[in-house]
């Protein structure tokens, strides 16, 4: 595991007053499983633009 990869907490979440939204996707962030975590942490670290991977979405 590459501990150098960010979290999306890392990442700075936008705080809306009734929840925590992802930096990268319009999801909760308590609505991701791991992989949609990793994911999104790591789309909104690297500025990258690609599609949704939540399980949610």
């Amino acid at each position: 595991m590459n501990d150098s990869v960010p979290t999306v907490e890392q990442t700075r979440p936008v705080i809306d007053d009734s929840r925590v939204t992802c930096p990268a996707c319009p999801h909760d962030v308590a609505a991701h499983d791991r992989i949609g975590l990793r994911f999104c942490a790591v789309t909104a670290e690297r500025s990258l633009d690609r599609g949704c991977a939540c399980s949610t979405g």
